[in-house]
């Protein structure tokens, strides 16, 4: 791995059912920016299986913070990867490479961002929403974020805080699971309908499209933007999650 940093864990935490988040510090300043990832290798790590021993996670950390964040699930079955890295203690190292990818926030302020996400899809919207609150940057923000119920839903006081100090964005929670008795959001699916509920269509014309999540869940989103929505694949971004 060229360029690679080391990271020294110093916690790590639920933030929803089967999720866990790990925060590092870094032996250097590692500039990214939001919506980037990086891959990550374990060091002697106590399972091994034929996939290796790298990941590649989102940062859910924004670029201003002093410490490396990155979350992902912890469903059962754990890969060999998984138990590994839920085994780290506070000290344990890591290696991590220079940042990469393109899923950022783009730069005309004019135009508002409309994030369609799924579950652990929302690693890099986090760091990209957190980081625009921050700076004031001015984009106009909507989060479709779907899960199956609150409770498996990531971030959520993140989330409401930002609603409650940026003026400029907008959460809409979505929840799949028919048990669930509704006191908040949606039920069901993110679908073309929800959108349109919450923005203007003239709005919804003017936005770029950010889609993070499951490979199924990123076509069927990505699907219900140039079909029902008529959206240009020019102003749509995907970032596809598999599982690890």
């Amino acid at each position: 791995m060229q360029n690679e940093n080391i990271l020294s864990l110093i916690k790590q935490e639920g933030v929803a059912q089967n999720t866990r988040q790990f925060t590092f510090q870094s032996d250097q300043k590692i500039i990214y920016r939001a919506g980037q990832y990086a891959d990550y290798t374990l060091i002697n790590p106590q399972y091994s299986d034929e996939k290796g021993s790298t990941r590649a996670f989102s940062f859910v950390s924004s670029p201003d913070e002093d410490v490396i964040k990155i979350a992902t699930r912890f469903r059962q079955p754990l890969s060999a990867f998984k138990q590994s890295l839920g085994e780290l203690r506070s000290g344990d190292k890591i290696k991590t490479s220079q940042p990469m990818g393109s899923f950022v926030l783009h730069q005309d302020v004019s135009r508002p961002a409309i994030f369609l996400i799924g579950g652990i899809g929302i690693t890099p919207i986090h760091s990209i929403i957190k980081d625009s609150t921050q700076k004031l940057s001015g984009h106009k923000l909507y989060l479709f974020y779907g899960n199956k119920n609150p409770e498996e839903t990531a971030f959520r006081q993140d989330f409401d805080q930002w609603m409650k100090s940026n003026k400029d964005f907008q959460v809409i929670y979505v929840f799949s699971d028919e048990q669930y008795n509704l006191s908040e959001g949606e039920k069901g699916l993110i679908s073309a309908q929800i959108v349109k509920k919450y923005i203007p269509e003239d709005v919804i014309n003017q936005a770029y499209f950010y889609i993070s999540g499951p490979p199924q869940m990123v076509n069927t989103m990505q699907r219900l933007a140039t079909d029902d929505l008529s959206i240009n694949l020019d102003y749509i971004k995907t970032e596809e999650f598999d599982g690890y």
